[in-house]
């Protein structure tokens, strides 16, 4: 099963827009991780969820060469839960840059809908699905 980790933004539409996308992805199959700064999360008690603000002071190591580096929270607790992938709201910027600089890869998401019109891009109110039947070719989206 993939382990997925879900860092969303702390506005509660937003934070709820990720939980229903874990909801989905939980239903797909994947394991689902929470992290995030705190809040009123009684809507993910079913999922796991770890407290981190990644504003915390850095950990101090020492390394075999017996000098100190900073390790950053985000990056500890991520070699204990080892995810496949991180989705971050785009939005959380503190911890997309903590992220990318991590060993695992990222994918932002948004819950924001594109307003702009593009070619191949179903419009909102339809249920195609781009790239499958008839329906999802670019000519009939445009139609």
């Amino acid at each position: 099963m993939k382990h997925l980790v879900i860092i969303p933004d702390g506005v509660t539409s937003k934070r709820l827009s990720a939980v229903e996308m874990a909801r989905r992805l939980r239903d797909a199959g994947y394991q689902i991780t929470f992290i995030g700064k705190g809040g009123d999360y009684n809507q993910i008690d079913e999922f796991d969820y770890f407290r981190l603000d990644v504003k915390l002071d850095l950990k101090t190591t020492e390394s075999t060469s017996s000098t100190k580096e900073q390790v950053h929270p985000l990056h500890v607790l991520l070699d204990e839960i080892s995810p496949d992938l991180l989705l971050i709201d785009v939005e959380m910027h503190p911890y997309v840059l903590a992220a990318i600089a991590s060993k695992f890869p990222v994918a932002l998401f948004s819950v924001f809908f594109n307003m702009m019109k593009y070619r191949s891009v179903p419009p909102l109110h339809y249920d195609i699905v781009p790239g499958r039947g008839v329906a999802g070719g670019a000519f009939m989206i445009e139609l």
